[in-house]
């Protein structure tokens, strides 16, 4: 993609996440109407068996987990980059930071009848957020891999970060929109850093 390509990508994704993040402070209808849709079509799903697995994918998937994971794999795959080193961790722990502050900001409780308690505010998730940087972190560094790999490598990581993000949904610690919320912030993230270095080139 071009340099005007990843900046609308950018635009477009924090447009969204502005509209979003109104809908979810103001509470509207659309928005709420969506959540619910989603927790009751997900009640009739409920069973001892989806719950544990449901919970060892929130385990695994936790920000401080997958931030490890994500810190070694930049070290380990860029070490002799520095630039290039330095650019991915400014992306992932600067979206990480601002996914912090924007909890604070929005305040948003948790979704009632919790399968899992958790505290803490809910907009945007950040178990979400986190899987959604480590994808796209995966999928820069693999980018010059053969076709076959990257390929493989970014539908397992792809997987994995879905199954990450329906399980917080699952269990009731997040909205719907709480995740959507995770997509397009750490979308609009990346979209500056391919713009970035779309540029540097």
């Amino acid at each position: 993609m071009t340099f005007k390509q990843h900046r609308l990508v950018t635009l477009v994704s924090w447009g969204l996440f502005i509209i979003l993040g109104l809908g979810v402070t103001f509470r509207f209808p659309l928005m709420t109407g969506f959540d619910q849709l989603i927790f009751t079509s997900l009640s009739h799903m409920v069973s001892q068996g989806v719950i544990s697995f449901a919970k060892v994918m929130t385990a695994v998937g936790s920000p401080l987990v997958l931030t490890i994971l994500t810190l070694l794999l930049i070290l380990l795959t860029q070490f002799k980059h520095l630039g290039r080193l330095i650019e991915l961790f400014a992306f992932y722990f600067g979206t990480s930071a601002l996914g912090l502050v924007l909890k604070y900001l929005f305040q948003r409780q948790r979704p009632s009848h919790q399968l899992l308690a958790d505290t803490g505010f809910s907009f945007p998730s950040g178990h979400s957020l986190c899987a959604t940087l480590l994808f796209f972190t995966v999928y820069s560094i693999t980018s010059k891999l053969p076709k076959a790999s990257h390929v493989t490598i970014r539908i397992l990581v792809a997987i994995f970060s879905l199954l990450v993000m329906l399980s917080r949904i699952y269990l009731r610690d997040h909205f719907p929109t709480d995740i959507l919320g995770s997509i397009l912030l750490s979308l609009g993230a990346y979209g500056i850093y391919q713009s970035y270095r779309s540029k540097e080139k």
